[in-house]
């Protein structure tokens, strides 16, 4: 069940025409004020220590047919946090909602292309001249639990400075919709006896590169990055994660050579992820936890294997099918 509670990422893919990278603020969406609204429940984990849960639902947003580019794009400056504070995030998820209460999902026309948080309050440890980038999700929406069921008192923190929100959202009906986006965390309050879990995303177009890559013309390829990343700090890696867009099958990190990680694509895992065509979609990907020590010096590859044969890539407005190959590691240093 850890494996399952855990994390997947996930993804994160703007669309080629107009959606802008999330590394290139250059081209930033439309910015929306949106104060979430704040929920509390009752938490699973680390209750002796004070811990909360909170879910917080920014919305709802009116969201049309394919909209242009394909994707409708949310950029939240300073959004509602789930704690005062700087707190640790052992439990993050995200998901959509209609405007009944209603989880919106792929077999309902709805797709979360990918959302992450990020802080000001510090820089990107792969991408340095962006804010840090954590917890990417995408319409596979696995949750993590970095905390693995109260077992290990470990999490990301986040600093008490501003925090900003970035989703996307595709909406494949005829006519336009209304979504809430719901973020859902478990948090503990700094002061507990928590390590600091540092995350590191990568994806095959490079370091600080476009994000997003055009499919080749061929059913069968790989999308690789074109130079590796060099690991800066030595450290323990916790945790990895891949993301694939549809008709990926494979997603491999590799350290000077030799995988740390291959997250395998599993499909129509349940009926939210049979489209309303009757074609299953990506429903979860692989893992890999307590991957072992790394050393500064240490050479990073993502490559991505996609076969459109086995598995169609999702339409995207107007737009070729982008892809792209995405790791996000959780290390201890």
């Amino acid at each position: 069940m850890a494996m399952l509670l855990f994390l997947l990422i996930a993804a994160f893919m703007a669309l080629v025409a107009g959606i802008p990278d999330l590394k290139d603020p250059s081209a930033a969406p439309v910015k929306v004020t949106s104060p979430g609204q704040v929920t509390y429940f009752p938490p699973q984990n680390f209750q002796s220590l004070g811990s909360q849960k909170v879910q917080i639902q920014f919305g709802p947003f009116t969201v049309g047919n394919q909209s242009p580019g394909g994707v409708f794009a949310l950029d939240l400056k300073d959004a509602t946090r789930p704690c005062s504070g700087s707190c640790y995030i052992y439990k993050h998820r995200v998901f959509l909602t209609y405007t009944n209460g209603q989880e919106a999902h792929i077999n309902t026309g709805a797709k979360l292309q990918r959302s992450f948080i990020s802080t000001t309050a510090r820089k990107d440890s792969v991408c340095t001249s962006q804010n840090e980038l954590a917890f990417l999700s995408a319409n596979e929406r696995l949750p993590y639990d970095l905390g693995r069921n109260g077992t290990q008192k470990q999490g990301y923190l986040l600093p008490d400075a501003s925090m900003d929100v970035y989703a996307e959202i595709l909406n494949y009906n005829t006519v336009a919709e209304q979504y809430n986006l719901i973020m859902e965390w478990e948090t503990i309050n700094s002061t507990a006896d928590f390590q600091h879990l540092t995350p590191y995303y990568l994806d095959s177009s490079g370091v600080c590169g476009p994000g997003l890559l055009t499919a080749p013309t061929n059913t069968t390829f790989d999308t690789t990055m074109p130079s590796p990343y060099t690991l800066p700090k030595s450290g323990f890696v916790s945790a990895v994660g891949g993301h694939l867009e549809d008709g990926g099958i494979t997603n491999t990190l590799t350290s000077n050579g030799a995988t740390l990680c291959a997250s395998q694509a599993s499909y129509g895992g349940s009926a939210h992820y049979i489209d309303q065509n009757g074609t299953p979609r990506i429903s979860s990907m692989g893992l890999c936890l307590d991957v072992g020590n790394q050393t500064a010096g240490d050479q990073w590859y993502v490559t991505g294997h996609y076969d459109l044969t086995q598995h169609p890539a999702m339409p995207a407005g107007s737009n070729p099918a982008p892809v792209v190959a995405a790791i996000l590691v959780f290390m201890k240093h």
